[in-house]
């Protein structure tokens, strides 16, 4: 909380991604095969391919088409990073 002279009212805002160290690492393990990691921020992750409808705690894609797939992810406070990828 943050005093304020009387008659006056100070708000502040907090912002959980402003110095958020959210970091990503997508790799291509095999053709069509994905794994992702993830670190900093505030866990657990979420992530989705291509799609930001679609997030999912999964860090392994199989059977994806070849080509460039963007991955996303996303922490618990909601903290987003993505990375492009492709083979």
């Amino acid at each position: 909380m943050v005093a304020a002279l009387p008659g006056q009212l100070r708000l502040t805002s907090s912002n959980p991604c402003q110095n958020s160290d959210l970091n990503l690492n997508a790799i291509v393990v095999q053709s069509s095969m994905l794994q992702i990691t993830a670190s900093g921020g505030t866990p657990p992750y979420l992530f989705a391919i291509d799609d930001l409808s679609t997030f999912n705690d999964e860090t392994h894609y199989n059977q994806l088409s070849s080509g460039t797939h963007q991955v996303y992810l996303k922490d618990s406070n909601g903290c987003r990073s993505a990375e492009e990828c492709g083979y």
